[in-house]
């Protein structure tokens, strides 16, 4: 019987000492979370990275804070700007943790900002929400993703969910439903039409193209070129050799300048769309960071 007694007492303590020491490891895995979140929140991201990579760190060890650890290192990264490295972190968070809607909100704008359009929408729809909390956020951020694919229907859909109630939304909603109406508008310009207009007036296509200044630096060197040409012509002959060679120079930049104005526009629409993609990116990141901050 006191050999029980003693037995008995000895798991007592065990459990004991356990708990404590599961206890101070918690009580200085907070204070390493926290200060990795300080030095983020002060734009020191090289010390937070040296922090979360330390094995030495406490938090990092335990392993009932490893959701935490992998959000932690998915923000630490996002926040640098090492994308691919975020969203492998990101990826990590399980659904049970409080930090499930902020890593795949961010996992999926992480994707976008690095052109992986398709896992981006893959995470957004793998996104397990038991209520409807983030419900309008999710059809937000899938309607920016939808825009930036230039899938319009996709676009409409997710925007009918749009409320333009919750002020932390609203804003945001109604520029991409700006960006839509200015996307389903916009007419794209013809290299063709450049071209043939480049070749008819010197500089006129890359004028078209949105070029100006181009197109009346253009203008201005193939018509000097032209106008020397000509002189020589009436002067000297066709076959004079001042003639030959301003002539050669100028044909070789007229035909320049019109597949320069061919490229201008393609230019034109590059620009054109990558702008647009930035403006909707960032339009998505505002609420993010309002919401879960």
């Amino acid at each position: 019987m006191q050999s029980l007694s003693k037995y008995i007492l000895l798991i007592l303590v065990f459990i004991f000492t356990t708990n404590i020491v599961r206890s101070q490891s918690t009580v200085y895995a907070k204070e390493d979370f926290d200060f990795a979140l300080y030095l983020l929140g002060n734009n020191m991201k090289e010390e937070a990275l040296t922090l979360i990579n330390n094995p030495n760190t406490s938090y990092f060890d335990l392993k009932h804070t490893k959701d935490s650890v992998n959000y932690l290192k998915g923000w630490t990264y996002y926040s640098s700007k090492e994308l691919e490295k975020a969203s492998f972190f990101f990826d990590s968070v399980s659904k049970e943790s409080s930090l499930y809607p902020k890593s795949i909100f961010f996992n999926s704008l992480s994707n976008a900002h690095i052109g992986n359009y398709s896992k981006a929408d893959h995470i957004l729809k793998s996104f397990s929400d038991t209520n409807t909390t983030f419900k309008e956020l999710y059809h937000y951020e899938s309607a920016g993703l939808a825009l930036i694919e230039r899938d319009y229907e996709k676009y409409k859909y997710h925007s009918q969910n749009f409320t333009y109630q919750d002020f932390r939304l609203v804003e945001q909603e109604q520029e991409l439903k700006n960006i839509y109406n200015q996307l389903k508008t916009h007419k794209n310009k013809s290299p063709w039409i450049a071209a043939i207009a480049s070749a008819i007036v010197p500089g006129l296509g890359k004028v078209y193209a949105g070029s100006y200044g181009e197109g009346v630096s253009s203008f201005l060197l193939i018509g000097s070129l032209g106008a020397v040409t000509a002189e020589n012509w009436v002067k000297n002959g066709l076959l004079n050799w001042k003639t030959l060679v301003f002539g050669t120079i100028g044909a070789v930049f007229y035909i320049g300048n019109i597949y320069g104005s061919v490229t201008s526009v393609k230019i034109y629409y590059e620009d054109f769309n990558n702008q647009q993609n930035i403006t909707i990116l960032y339009n998505i990141h505002i609420p993010l960071r309002t919401i879960f901050n």
